[in-house]
């Protein structure tokens, strides 16, 4: 599953995420959901699909920042809204800015991205 960012513009390199799940009302009647999520596999299946991260508007990242687990990270830096611009208009890491993304390549996503990306580019203009 390739990690994609800010949308579907750009992507992690080398990176594949091995914690996918899909589950339907009867798995969750015997699993927790953070055993499901926690669950490790070693198969590899192309093309299977996309994680994307911080695919909000720059007001839905801060509130993520200041709402979530990592307290470490709901510092101003971190909500800093031309920071934040910034860092998605070059495909700077918001956490880790020495760790830049690539291009994702239009043969890499799922057909109908274009349509998604073009609401998450409104957020960002």
């Amino acid at each position: 599953m390739q990690f994609l960012n800010y949308g579907f513009k750009w992507k992690k390199e080398n990176c594949i995420r091995r914690h996918p799940f899909v589950i339907t009302d009867k798995g969750c009647k015997n699993l927790s959901f953070s055993n499901v999520r926690l669950t490790r596999t070693e198969r590899i299946y192309i093309n299977s699909g996309w994680h994307v991260s911080y695919c909000f508007k720059i007001d839905d990242i801060i509130r993520k920042f200041e709402s979530f687990s990592h307290t470490e990270y709901n510092i101003d830096k971190y909500k800093n809204k031309e920071y934040l611009l910034r860092c998605i208009q070059v495909g700077k890491n918001i956490l880790n800015e020495d760790e830049n993304f690539i291009l994702s390549k239009d043969y890499e996503l799922p057909d109908n991205y274009k349509e998604f990306q073009k609401l998450i580019d409104n957020f960002y203009n």
